[in-house]
């Protein structure tokens, strides 16, 4: 399952409307925070967030409203990133999203409503995988 798929699941999942306190529009953008990390105390870029939540249907105000939300709750913080400009071939600072233990504390209470697991291929998903291998 892609992480378009993964997200889908929990932005159409009817428990996680309004949970602990948070919106559907927060859940998604905690979720995504966590879901584009490199590892533990990684953090994501305004940009990658925005975007999975627009191709989820969100809009960009619901994007950072739901972060500015996060962020009143110390669930998520604010770092400041370098990046690398191949085209120019100069270093620049970004702004970028990282979930806090209080953030991660509401993730373990309501683990049991995510969809952690990849879903099994079908017979016929996997049929189709076939037709893309040329020999």
């Amino acid at each position: 399952m892609s992480k378009r798929q993964k997200l889908e699941k929990i932005s159409s999942a009817n428990p996680l409307k309004d949970t602990e306190g948070l919106s559907q529009h927060e859940i998604i953008a905690l979720c995504t925070i966590i879901e584009n990390r490199s590892g533990p105390n990684s953090s994501v870029s305004l940009d990658r967030i925005i975007e999975d939540m627009k191709a989820l249907g969100y809009n960009k105000l619901a994007g950072n409203v739901g972060l500015e939300k996060l962020l009143r709750k110390d669930m998520i913080e604010i770092t400041s990133e370098e990046g690398w400009d191949d085209w120019q071939k100069v270093t620049y600072n970004y702004e970028a999203y990282r979930v806090t233990q209080v953030g991660f504390e509401w993730l373990l209470g309501n683990e049991n409503k995510l969809n952690l697991k990849l879903e099994e291929l079908t017979k016929q998903s996997a049929d189709d995988l076939d037709d893309d291998i040329p020999f």
